[in-house]
């Protein structure tokens, strides 16, 4: 499974999130994807606000999207709620 992280270099909420995502425990593979050099990424999984994060299966299905700021403990059961299924 893997993590797309949508952000862009002048979002300060984006870093937060990198920050907080940093400390979390996940077996996820994270790609930092800037919305300002990858607009068609971003137009393609759907991002209309950043930072957002999309998570897939080994399959490149999305199986959940996580939009905003979270702390550390919302991010670190949002993921587990996501490994548990």
């Amino acid at each position: 499974m893997r993590i797309l992280k949508f952000e862009a270099p002048w979002c300060t909420k984006c870093d937060q999130m990198t920050q907080v995502l940093e400390q979390v425990q996940h077996n996820y593979h994270v790609e930092h994807i800037n919305v300002d050099d990858n607009r068609d990424a971003a137009m393609m999984y759907g991002i209309r606000g950043i930072p957002h994060m999309v998570i897939l299966d080994e399959n490149d299905n999305i199986i959940k999207r996580i939009g905003g700021v979270m702390n550390k403990q919302q991010l670190q059961e949002a993921l587990d709620q996501q490994g548990a299924q």
